[in-house]
C-alpha cells in the first residue's frame, strides 16, 4: 500500500480530512503525508465557532448540497468533504472562489 500511495500523491499536493484518524490511519499503513495537510474537520468547528459534529450532520445542518465523488462510502465522504471545503472557501472570502473543485472523481491507488 505505501508504495501505492507513494506514487499516486506528489509532494506539492494538499490532503484534507475530515478530522485525524483516516491521516492516522494511512501513516500507520505505510503511507506518509505531504507536508500540507488539512483538518476540515477543525477548520469548520473554528470558523463555525462550535463542534462540527460529523461530515453528515454538518452537510444537514447548513443544507449544502453534494455529490458522490467516487464509488462507495469513500465517494460519499469525499463528496461531502468538496461540499463542506466549497462552503467554508466561499464563507470565508465572501465571493466564489477561484479554484476549480468540479474536480473528476478520483480512483484509489492500487
Amino acid at each position: 500500500f505505501g508504495q501505492a500511495w507513494q506514487s499516486f500523491y506528489r509532494p506539492d499536493d494538499v490532503v484534507c480530512s475530515w478530522g485525524h484518524y483516516g491521516t492516522g490511519l494511512l501513516q500507520r499503513e505505510g503511507g506518509t503525508l505531504p507536508p500540507k495537510v488539512i483538518d476540515v474537520r477543525k477548520v469548520a468547528g473554528d470558523f463555525l465557532r462550535r463542534r462540527p459534529g460529523s461530515a453528515e450532520e454538518l452537510i444537514k445542518q447548513l443544507d449544502l448540497t453534494w455529490e458522490p465523488r467516487g464509488s462507495g462510502r469513500c465517494g460519499e465522504r469525499l463528496g461531502m468533504l468538496v461540499a463542506i471545503t466549497s462552503f467554508l472557501l466561499r464563507e470565508s472570502v465572501g465571493t466564489a472562489p477561484s479554484v476549480n473543485l468540479s474536480a473528476p472523481t478520483i480512483e484509489a491507488p492500487g
